[in-house]
């Protein structure tokens, strides 16, 4: 089983980290497969589990402010990239007046305080440096998780948690199918919901939780008594081919009723994603074994943060680079658009690399 200390990021979910944000970065390009919708899901449930593992034992009271004080200490260590990454896309919608001012400033002030995910109008919820959507959803998550550890630590039994975590689901995919004909079929509120909605994404962030605690407990005994490496390797060759499967379904356009309920952007993800987290964790079979050791993986999973942030400014600028250079009037090869996508990625890497070299370097400034 994977060692763990829980004051060292766990290689093998860094690695799963990874191939989430580069699912979000291949859908940001337009590239045709993507997996945008499962590596929402994995970072929500990621982010649930690998606290609730951590912080298992916490026995510190909770209460508003304390929710607020834990929550405030989870997003400080990204909030500076958050402004950085807003006023850097403010620029050019300032400059070429591609926004109305008052809607621009409402967008600004909501996105600064980290509340447009509160208001149920998607062009809200993505506006300005659109990703930061999800530092918002965490937001609220985070200060939701002190009540949520201290309702957990009464539950031991591995069943239970497992019962809880699929009534949760179960609730999720109730409250979707209540919900699919708001303002019609076709209506935004139901992505709205089902993708941006803090209060429902807050299922996918609870389940995390829970099977954190679930490997937790169990961490011993399942390491003791996992499947042999063959039969590991088995069942992560069948998890992946369906993986595969259920993303290239859920790319497909479904118009009927009953399809929209079932392929909404999370309830169906939320299981992939579980599975994906819970058998990186263990790493018990070659496929696994084999992707955890490519150390570019780890590496990309250990600034994965960052680099969610600065990928849809780097993006951003290269599209208004080209809007302006061909005009439409050129369509590039598939060839032409990889490239670009590999340079868009080192840009993306090298911002990394700057932001972190000018963090370190400040905090450094301010100790002498």
């Amino acid at each position: 089983m994977n060692a763990v200390n829980t004051d060292k990021k766990i290689e093998s979910l860094q690695v799963l980290r990874a191939l989430a944000f580069l699912g979000i970065y291949l859908s940001h390009t337009g590239m045709r497969f993507s997996w945008s919708n499962l590596s929402v899901s994995i970072f929500f449930i990621l982010s649930g589990f690998l606290l609730s593992y951590k912080y298992n034992d916490w026995n510190e009271k909770y209460g508003v402010v304390k929710s607020i004080g834990f929550s405030f200490q989870r997003i400080k260590k990204i909030y500076g990239l958050h402004i950085a990454t807003m006023i850097l896309t403010l620029i050019p919608l300032i400059l070429f007046k591609i926004e109305n001012t008052i809607s621009l400033i409402v967008k600004t002030m909501l996105n600064v305080l980290l509340l447009q995910t509160w208001v149920p109008i998607i062009t809200i919820n993505v506006s300005i440096n659109g990703v930061a959507w999800f530092l918002s959803v965490m937001t609220f998550h985070y200060f939701c998780f002190p009540a949520i550890v201290h309702w957990l630590k009464g539950i031991y039994n591995t069943k239970k948690l497992i019962i809880v975590s699929i009534v949760i689901w179960s609730s999720m995919l109730l409250t979707a199918l209540c919900f699919i004909d708001f303002r019609g079929i076709d209506g935004k509120f139901f992505t709205y919901l089902t993708k941006f909605c803090p209060i429902f994404r807050l299922g996918d962030f609870s389940i995390g939780c829970i099977w954190g605690r679930i490997l937790k407990i169990n961490a011993e005994r399942w390491g003791k008594n996992t499947l042999s490496k063959a039969k590991a390797s088995i069942c992560e060759c069948v998890i992946f081919a369906a993986t595969i499967g259920m993303v290239i379904i859920g790319k497909s356009s479904h118009t009927s009723t009953v399809m929209k309920w079932i392929w909404n952007p999370t309830s169906i993800y939320l299981i992939f994603s579980v599975i994906l987290v819970v058998i990186f964790f263990l790493k018990g079979g070659v496929i696994t074994e084999w992707i955890t050791q490519r150390r570019m993986l780890v590496y990309l999973g250990n600034i994965s943060g960052e680099m969610f942030l600065i990928h849809y400014v780097v993006l951003f600028y290269f599209q208004g680079i080209q809007n302006r250079l061909l005009h439409d009037t050129i369509q590039l090869s598939v060839l032409c658009k990889i490239l670009i996508m590999i340079i868009e990625l080192i840009i993306t890497i090298i911002c990394t690399w700057l932001w972190k070299f000018a963090v370190k370097w400040l905090r450094n400034l301010r100790e002498i």
